[in-house]
């Protein structure tokens, strides 16, 4: 009689903040001379549920960040859903494989996309903020280039500038920054600017269709990621002064979705628990042969 067995590191699934590491036994013995071979490969199962518990986690991740954010003026909440894939070749980065026992073993990846619908717009009778009705962003100049953003929460510098809550220029239609310079200020709903009854600028309002081109920066900015999109000028847009566009974000939403995210957790933790006690008893099997 002739008995041997292997252990292989099954895979490491990792996110900016949790390592799961998952060992598994993959346990083949051969029985001689009859030439009766078996062989018991579990990976496939226990990849599944580990794909399925790091899927749930990183929703967990996006659900706590719209959360937090449910509060910030102009804020556009991620939405989530899940892509079922077949190729071992398709993991996301930060996902590493002992793939030679995983062909064609499907896997749950949780993919996400930002929600552009509109808030809700709160009054403030402050001149100096500004919300958008309809499908648009504000243009604004950073150290970083040309940014989009739907927070209007917007003040004057030293410099007499408009600027936005992190001090960056906000821009008008030539491209250069607004400066208001005067006491008497009024930004009518085409997002033409007067100070003290002289129009000096018109708000530069930027639409795009669709709106998936632009990819959250922070602080309420949007970077246009495809060099090849052009801006185009917002049209049906209403500018609505002394107002401000809350979050699109529902906390009692978010609140219902992580714990039913979190149930989706635990049962996916069992799962595994199971394998792991199966693999136990198959090694101990095979250890009284």
């Amino acid at each position: 009689m002739q008995i041997g067995w292997h252990g292989y590191c099954f895979c490491v699934l990792t996110d900016s903040v949790t390592v799961i590491k998952i060992y598994l036994t993959v346990v083949i013995y051969e029985l001689n001379p009859r030439g009766f071979n078996r062989s018991f490969v579990m990976l496939k199962g226990l990849y599944n549920a580990a794909s399925g518990m790091l899927a749930q986690i990183r929703k967990m991740d996006v659900i706590t960040n719209n959360l937090a954010n449910s509060s910030s003026t102009g804020y556009k909440g991620d939405i989530t859903y899940f892509d079922l894939s077949s190729a071992i070749g398709k993991q996301p980065p930060g996902i590493q494989l002992a793939s030679q026992f995983l062909s064609n073993s499907p896997v749950l990846f949780m993919r996400h996309s930002t929600d552009f619908s509109p808030g809700d717009l709160q009054k403030t009778d402050n001149p100096l903020d500004i919300a958008l009705k309809g499908s648009g962003f504000f243009v604004v100049q950073t150290p970083n280039g040309i940014r989009y953003t739907r927070n209007g929460n917007f003040s004057r510098n030293s410099q007499s500038q408009l600027v936005t809550a992190n001090g960056f220029p906000v821009l008008g239609q030539k491209g250069v920054p607004i400066f208001i310079n005067g006491r008497d200020i009024e930004i009518n709903t085409l997002g033409e600017v007067f100070v003290d009854g002289q129009q000096i600028d018109t708000l530069r309002i930027a639409d795009f269709s669709p709106p998936n081109v632009l990819n959250k920066e922070g602080n309420g900015l949007f970077k246009l990621i495809d060099a090849t999109v052009q801006e185009n000028p917002a049209t049906g847009v209403q500018v609505c002064q002394g107002f401000l566009e809350n979050s699109n974000v529902s906390p009692v939403t978010m609140m219902a979705e992580l714990i039913e995210t979190m149930r989706g957790y635990e049962a996916y933790q069992k799962v595994i628990h199971l394998f792991d006690e199966t693999l136990e008893k198959m090694n101990n099997e095979v250890g009284q042969v």
